[in-house]
């Protein structure tokens, strides 16, 4: 890979960053179309696209694409049987390019475009992006990882005061959000695939776990989805309402993993009404929920908005990948106030380690991104 070619596919790079946490559906993707040294089309894959960032760049290149190179992200994807969107390889090749660099190899090996362009006589190569863009190729990683252990990738989202409290000391809900992270959280419901939660958050708050704006459901279903993700419900003893918000706001999937300690009577009434798998043990396995979720549902991102018990359950368990925490100007104070993450804690050599990825300002407060380090 040439001085050049490092340069448009940092470019790419650059496009693709800002949406490394928002996408459900296929990683963020930018691409680059050059021609004679010059960028003559820009392409991302954003939350709310229905093409994919090669198209969208071989729209804005026009006919200058013929005979260019394309950069891109992503390796580019061909068609297979039950393909939601079209080919990006075909469009390639009858917008005449010519040369192909991708930074990283797609996962699916269905999806995989390299040999499609190939037997067309479009020149493809693979650069390096671990040296440009090290958050990117860990993003990369953790994708080829969850796509082999069929598990959804899962951001842990929060809002807690400034004392790091999520409740009261008498454990009942405080409002810490404002209206603007409101809305970017319904943002991220609609671009998750379904949304966990536990016993304890599913008692006693009840919530309803949908997407509010009518945009934003329309949205989903121009991407060929449901208008609501599914709801999963993570309980030792499913003690659970029939009029619950949970199973009654929204059309969206309701799945509920619970175990033996459920009595026999509950457990029928829910299967009425929800999808329910028991597991066998005292508590819920949640390794192989999230394995159920991905290989039986399809599920690819799973927003977290447990409590502290499951938090910290999925924390130790490796599960989480992400956290979004917004941080509220309040102080809630009180020792039996919950926390982030409760439970007994990590010992030293196991405490989970986070890596900042992006700080942003919703009015007053304020929101910090990380990954969680493997």
């Amino acid at each position: 890979m040439t001085q050049e070619d490092r340069k448009h596919l940092a470019e790419a790079l650059r496009l693709a960053k800002p949406y490394a946490s928002r996408i459900a559906h296929g990683a963020p993707t930018g691409a680059v179309v050059v021609r004679d040294g010059r960028v003559v089309g820009r392409g991302t894959y954003t939350p709310s696209s229905l093409r994919h960032a090669e198209v969208k760049a071989l729209v804005q290149a026009g006919r200058r694409a013929r005979g260019a190179t394309l950069y891109v992200t992503l390796e580019p994807c061909t068609w297979f049987p039950g393909k939601r969107t079209g080919s990006c390889s075909h469009a390639l090749m009858q917008a005449g390019i010519t040369r192909v660099v991708f930074g990283t190899r797609d996962p699916h090996p269905r999806v995989r475009g390299r040999e499609t362009l190939a037997a067309a006589g479009v020149r493809v190569e693979q650069g390096s992006i671990a040296g440009i863009s090290p958050l990117y190729a860990r993003f990369t990683r953790r994708m080829a990882e969850q796509f082999q252990n069929r598990r959804p990738q899962v951001l842990m989202k929060t809002a807690m005061s400034a004392d790091g409290k999520i409740g009261s000391p008498r454990h009942t809900a405080v409002q810490l959000s404002n209206a603007r992270d409101a809305a970017a959280v319904d943002r991220l419901r609609a671009g998750s695939d379904a949304i966990l939660i536990g016993g304890t958050t599913l008692v006693h708050d009840d919530p309803r776990l949908t997407v509010r704006s009518a945009a934003l459901q329309r949205e989903r279903q121009r991407r060929g989805l449901a208008a609501q993700p599914a709801k999963v419900a993570v309980a030792d003893i499913a003690k659970i309402s029939p009029r619950s918000r949970f199973l009654t706001a929204g059309a969206g999937e309701k799945i509920i993993f619970t175990t033996f300690k459920t009595p026999v009577a509950d457990l029928g009434k829910l299967q009425r009404v929800a999808t329910v798998y028991t597991t066998p043990g005292p508590r819920v396995d949640l390794a192989e929920a999230m394995r159920v979720l991905g290989a039986q549902h399809g599920i690819r991102r799973v927003l977290l908005e447990g409590g502290g018990t499951l938090n910290a359950a999925m924390l130790a368990a490796g599960l989480v990948d992400e956290i979004r925490t917004a941080i509220s100007p309040v102080i809630i104070g009180g020792m039996q106030s919950p926390t982030l993450v409760d439970g007994r804690g990590f010992p030293d050599e196991r405490r989970p380690k986070l890596h900042v990825k992006k700080r942003e300002a919703l009015g007053d407060m304020t929101i910090l991104w990380y990954d969680v380090a493997r």
